[in-house]
């Protein structure tokens, strides 16, 4: 079963998706630049962000195929096309 996030790895998630206030950011790079977990979660996601940005590069530049059809959580498939109608 899944583990539920922990407040670290939520703050660091929020950081790399440009989310956390001026504020709330600057506090975050200080933690980030002395604690090495931390460093770690926000390199590990900004991986998985390139990865993400990388498939989805490489799904438009085959015509979005791929894009059609998305796979959701329990096996289902959920259609774009018909979702934005």
């Amino acid at each position: 079963m899944p583990r539920e996030p922990t407040r670290d790895q939520l703050l660091a998630m929020a950081f790399v998706d440009g989310e956390l206030d001026e504020s709330a950011r600057r506090e975050f790079q200080e933690r980030w630049r002395r604690e090495p977990t931390l460093m770690k979660e926000v390199a590990a996601l900004n991986g998985l962000t390139r990865l993400a940005q990388e498939s989805l590069r490489s799904d438009l530049l085959r015509g979005g195929e791929n894009l059609a059809r998305l796979r959701v959580s329990g096996g289902g498939a959920f259609d774009v096309r018909s979702a934005s109608r």
